[in-house]
């Protein structure tokens, strides 16, 4: 990944549960994904935020999805 929270020998999960960066990813649902919320798969697909087409949006498209709409 390219953001880094800690290793777990190292910090209390409750310090990166509660940090703000790691807390923007809670919220992003696939309806606010770029492509996938065009999808009519998206709701079963597992995609993974560390590895994205736009590595600077967040919301971009899942580097490994091969789905063009």
């Amino acid at each position: 990944m390219e953001q880094n929270f800690g290793h777990c020998s190292q910090i209390n999960l409750n310090e990166v549960l509660s940090n703000p960066d790691f807390k923007k990813l809670w919220n992003i649902k696939k309806d606010d994904i770029s492509v996938c919320k065009d999808c009519e798969r998206r709701y079963m697909c597992q995609d993974c935020r560390a590895y994205r087409k736009n590595p600077d949006d967040l919301y971009s498209k899942p580097a490994k999805c091969t789905y063009f709409p």
